[in-house]
Protein backbone atom coordinates (compact mmCIF):
# COMPACT_ATOMS: atom_id res chain seq x y z
CA UNK A 1 0.00 0.00 0.00
CA UNK A 2 1.45 3.42 -1.06
CA UNK A 3 1.88 6.12 1.60
CA UNK A 4 -0.67 8.27 0.24
CA UNK A 5 -3.05 5.41 0.84
CA UNK A 6 -2.04 5.28 4.31
CA UNK A 7 -2.53 9.07 5.09
CA UNK A 8 -6.00 8.63 3.20
CA UNK A 9 -6.79 5.70 5.49
CA UNK A 10 -6.20 7.30 8.83
CA UNK A 11 -7.41 11.10 7.90
CA UNK A 12 -10.57 9.96 9.71
CA UNK A 13 -8.65 9.22 12.68
CA UNK A 14 -7.04 12.29 13.13
CA UNK A 15 -8.79 15.18 15.03
CA UNK A 16 -10.60 17.36 13.04
CA UNK A 17 -10.95 21.29 13.70
CA UNK A 18 -14.28 21.29 15.86
CA UNK A 19 -17.01 23.30 13.46
CA UNK A 20 -17.19 26.98 13.71
CA UNK A 21 -20.69 27.61 15.35
CA UNK A 22 -19.33 25.23 18.25
CA UNK A 23 -15.89 27.10 18.31
CA UNK A 24 -17.70 30.07 18.86
CA UNK A 25 -20.39 29.42 21.64
CA UNK A 26 -17.79 27.39 23.40
CA UNK A 27 -15.64 30.47 23.30
CA UNK A 28 -18.87 32.77 24.41
CA UNK A 29 -20.44 30.99 26.63
CA UNK A 30 -18.06 28.29 28.12
CA UNK A 31 -14.35 28.60 28.47
CA UNK A 32 -14.93 31.05 31.33
CA UNK A 33 -15.69 28.19 33.75
CA UNK A 34 -14.41 25.14 31.63
CA UNK A 35 -10.69 25.76 30.69
CA UNK A 36 -7.11 24.62 31.42
CA UNK A 37 -6.63 26.82 34.65
CA UNK A 38 -10.30 27.13 36.08
CA UNK A 39 -11.52 23.37 34.83
CA UNK A 40 -14.63 23.25 35.97
CA UNK A 41 -16.21 19.72 36.58
CA UNK A 42 -12.67 18.71 35.19
CA UNK A 43 -13.57 19.99 31.69
CA UNK A 44 -11.12 22.17 29.53
CA UNK A 45 -13.84 22.90 26.75
CA UNK A 46 -11.04 25.19 25.56
CA UNK A 47 -8.65 22.60 24.83
CA UNK A 48 -10.88 19.46 23.75
CA UNK A 49 -10.09 17.26 20.78
CA UNK A 50 -12.84 17.10 18.13
CA UNK A 51 -12.60 13.38 17.16
CA UNK A 52 -16.11 12.00 16.34
CA UNK A 53 -14.23 9.08 15.47
CA UNK A 54 -12.78 8.08 18.91
CA UNK A 55 -15.81 6.35 20.93
CA UNK A 56 -14.28 8.44 24.59
CA UNK A 57 -14.42 11.73 22.55
CA UNK A 58 -17.75 11.39 21.30
CA UNK A 59 -19.19 10.87 24.24
CA UNK A 60 -17.74 13.68 26.15
CA UNK A 61 -18.84 16.11 23.15
CA UNK A 62 -22.63 14.25 23.27
CA UNK A 63 -22.76 14.84 27.32
CA UNK A 64 -21.35 18.55 26.40
CA UNK A 65 -24.41 18.64 23.54
CA UNK A 66 -27.17 17.38 25.98
CA UNK A 67 -26.44 19.41 28.73
CA UNK A 68 -26.36 22.60 26.57
CA UNK A 69 -30.04 20.93 24.66
CA UNK A 70 -31.48 20.36 28.29
CA UNK A 71 -30.56 24.25 29.57
CA UNK A 72 -28.76 22.56 32.07
CA UNK A 73 -25.20 24.66 30.89
CA UNK A 74 -24.58 27.24 31.03
CA UNK A 75 -26.29 27.54 34.40
CA UNK A 76 -27.03 30.54 34.68
CA UNK A 77 -27.62 31.96 30.70
CA UNK A 78 -26.35 35.30 30.26
CA UNK A 79 -28.26 37.63 28.14
CA UNK A 80 -26.20 37.45 25.21
CA UNK A 81 -27.23 33.46 24.74
CA UNK A 82 -29.74 33.27 22.25
CA UNK A 83 -31.80 30.09 21.34
CA UNK A 84 -30.58 30.88 17.86
CA UNK A 85 -26.80 30.46 19.00
CA UNK A 86 -27.75 27.92 21.28
CA UNK A 87 -30.08 25.89 18.07
CA UNK A 88 -26.68 26.40 16.20
CA UNK A 89 -24.05 24.76 18.46
CA UNK A 90 -26.93 22.24 18.77
CA UNK A 91 -26.90 21.75 15.00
Amino acid sequence: MRISSLLLLAAPLMAAPVPSPVRAFIAKQCVGCHNATVKEGKLDLANLAFEPGEAENFAMWTKVHDRVRDHEMPPAPPASLTQASRDAFLT
